[in-house]
């Protein structure tokens, strides 16, 4: 009977277990399915990450805990992996030290277009070709005759200027009977009669007079000496820098011309990274020389303080 409790009905095998068939799912593995875009059972949670991730000011977090292996780290990283996408690039920003105040340092957004990189890139090869011809240009020009010449005639100038100075002391000492002596520990003064030096056993036999007289005008003369020879160093200090900025001119006659180019081919070119590239590589080579066309270049010091010299300026 259909209400006898101890009827019993047969059950086949296959009716005991929940079978499902591989053909009709229709991949190989679960590899091959895009992750669920949250956890099931868990929009709160989720709503709860969207708005946290929403909060675009600084001091706001988001906690997410749970029991372990629950996926919550995978459901989160793949939200703002897809939250990310969806956004604007952020900008590169580069932070260099502020040598007027240290304590604020100066920002510098470095984030470029294709359009830049590649003009970086232009620049790059045209200051390496650049360079390349200037170290020949530059030694042609300093072993020409030209800058030979005038080198040559500053360093005339200031000799005859000394030369005269001697000159003008010696037919001085001449007028009194006394010869300037130049000797290899220097200069010195003697009397003299009949243009021949006076031996210093006559000069004893002179009158005392006639020895004091000359003795005095010997002293006058040797303090006109001492004047010129202090004169000397400076002299020959204005002689070198006439010579360095002969220098700086006749590099600046080579250099100065072929860089026109760059400038009106780079002149919009944000040259930021640019310069601070050159800026880290002369501190990495120990290098105190550069050359920049831009002309704010002064700001820049190497890693000791010290400021990095601009040849495009300074010439």
């Amino acid at each position: 009977m259909a209400n006898d409790p101890t009827s019993m009905t047969a059950i086949a095998p296959r009716l005991l277990r929940q079978s499902c068939d591989p053909a009709e799912l229709g991949f190989q593995t679960t590899a091959e399915l895009e992750a669920l875009p949250e956890l099931i059972g868990q929009s709160r949670a989720m709503e709860a990450v969207r708005f946290g991730a929403g909060i675009r000011h600084q001091g706001y977090n988001v906690y997410v805990m749970g029991p372990p292996g629950t996926g919550k780290r995978s459901m989160v990283s793949r939200f703002l992996a897809s939250k990310a996408g969806d956004a604007h690039d952020s900008a590169d920003w580069c932070y260099v030290n502020n040598f007027a105040q240290p304590h604020k340092s100066q920002a510098f957004d470095v984030s470029v277009q294709q359009q830049v990189l590649a003009l970086l890139a232009e620049l790059q090869q045209q200051m390496a070709q650049l360079v390349d011809y200037l170290r020949t240009a530059i030694a042609a020009q300093f072993e020409g005759d030209d800058y030979r010449a005038k080198v040559e005639a500053i360093q005339a100038e200031y000799a005859k200027r000394q030369e005269e100075a001697f000159k003008q002391l010696g037919e001085d000492a001449a007028r009194q009977q006394i010869v300037l002596l130049r000797t290899p520990n220097g200069f010195a003064f003697a009397p003299v009669r009949n243009d021949e030096t006076i031996p210093a056993e006559e000069f004893e036999k002179l009158p005392q007079e006639e020895r004091d007289g000359i003795n005095q005008a010997i002293a006058s003369l040797q303090e006109r000496l001492e004047k010129i020879l202090l004169q000397i160093p400076p002299w020959r200090k204005e002689r070198d820098e006439r010579v360095k900025q002969l220098n700086r001119d006749t590099t600046a006659s080579v250099v100065t011309h072929v860089v026109d180019d760059l400038c009106q081919r780079f002149a919009d070119l944000p040259l930021d990274l640019a310069d601070a590239s050159i800026a880290e590589t002369a501190a990495r080579r120990g290098i105190a020389y550069v050359v920049s066309i831009d002309k704010d270049f002064d700001i820049y010091r190497d890693a000791r303080g010290k400021q990095l010299v601009n040849l495009l300026l300074s010439a």
